[in-house]
């Protein structure tokens, strides 16, 4: 048909071959503006976010949520809207205060968000760790580096950063050339660097995929793969970024693979004595953790959520003492007798939180770990040691 069209316009008839592979990419051209102006008739009105100089509140931050495209199509969509970009102006520094631990695990943080989003591309990485900066500024968004990288993490779905929930963190590690590269970039973002092709953005997705909120938002550019937005009207202007970086950078433990900053998470005195992290047992059994033990019981049970997520099935043993943190299982007897926490959840049925009630005081002795004897493969029988303690 297209043959015969260009033929009576006056145009020069295509060789047979020519026409017949021009038409799949004419087809996928309509259908992607088939696709574009649907979207475009879909998009809810946002009043709420385009008039937000007259808004009491930051608009409500959304999950990651895709229209269900085709890639190809959605890259047609997404290169249709280039057009559309306003990159406005660039981020002012981001001031910072921080020292010590809180350094330390800000960089981390901030590097794992570039590496993980942006893989080992520098342009790419700072893109992701503009971002970032700036939701910590915006008044939607946390204040701390981690509260922003990890927002929703506890939940497979409703993650702000797709690695901080989608298992990659446990899939792959960088290489200590690619981790020091991004830590180096953080470090330089932390210290004032500003990437200004992102301008104020504050969302971003990869070409390849089409979010239902990326038409409410303001196109600012395209840094590789990634595309990024940011608010329209007063919440995406630069006078709404007017928040500044807390102290207090929690500690994550699902980082503690590659950093001693976030080994040391929640806890007193000095890190442990080598890696503490999830650790299979000699079942294979990805939903248990061997990590130290917090400074009190409040903080036993929020790593212990924590690390559990939406796990179905998970156990948590901890150790106050460093030196006796197990690596795997089967335990020893002294590390079973040494045994501080344990926080066991099943299929069905509440979870179960028990202490060492001569080392954390608790009033309830239900909630105390007994005398008894952990389940038969937990335990090396072998190995000598004290009396056991178990749940």
């Amino acid at each position: 048909m297209f043959a015969t069209s260009a033929a009576r316009a006056g145009r020069p008839r295509l060789p047979v071959s020519a026409a017949t592979a021009s038409r799949p990419r004419r087809a996928a051209a309509l259908v992607a503006l088939s696709a574009l102006a649907a979207l475009g008739a879909a998009a809810p009105p946002r009043a709420s976010v385009d008039d937000a100089p007259s808004a009491p509140r930051p608009p409500a931050v959304e999950p990651l949520r895709f229209r269900p495209i085709a890639p190809t199509i959605a890259r047609a969509i997404n290169g249709a809207q280039a057009e559309r970009e306003r990159t406005g102006p660039a981020a002012a520094p981001l001031a910072t205060s921080l020292a010590g631990a809180d350094a330390a695990r800000a960089v981390d943080c901030l590097a794992a968000a570039g590496f993980y989003e942006a893989g080992d591309r520098r342009d790419d990485q700072r893109a992701v760790m503009q971002v970032v900066l700036n939701r910590v500024r915006h008044p939607a968004f946390p204040k701390t580096i981690c509260a922003v990288v990890f927002q929703g993490a506890e939940r497979r779905t409703g993650c702000q950063f797709t690695f901080t929930c989608d298992g990659a963190l446990t899939r792959r590690a960088p290489s200590s050339a690619a981790w020091a590269r991004a830590r180096a970039a953080a470090s330089e973002a932390l210290d004032g660097a500003v990437y200004a092709p992102v301008g104020l953005a504050t969302h971003y997705h990869a070409d390849w995929m089409v979010p239902y909120w990326s038409g409410a938002l303001m196109r600012v550019a395209q840094v590789g793969p990634h595309i990024f937005y940011r608010w329209r009207g007063g919440w995406g202007a630069a006078a709404a970024y007017r928040g500044t970086l807390a102290r207090g950078e929690p500690g994550e433990m699902r980082l503690a693979l590659l950093s001693g900053a976030q080994r040391a998470i929640a806890a007193d005195g000095p890190p442990a004595r080598g890696p503490v992290r999830p650790v299979l047992s000699s079942a294979s059994d990805p939903d248990l953790f061997l990590i130290r033990a917090a400074s009190d019981a409040g903080g036993d049970l929020a790593r212990a959520r924590a690390l559990c997520g939406e796990r179905a099935r998970c156990t948590v043993l901890a150790w106050r003492d460093p030196g006796q943190v197990a690596r795997a299982l089967p335990l020893s007897l002294e590390q079973a007798d040494a045994l501080t926490f344990r926080y066991e959840r099943a299929d069905a049925g509440e979870p179960r939180a028990r202490w060492d009630c001569e080392r954390v005081r608790r009033r309830d002795p239900a909630q105390c770990l007994r005398r008894g004897a952990l389940p038969g493969d937990a335990i090396a029988r072998d190995m000598p040691g004290g009396t056991v303690r178990a749940g």
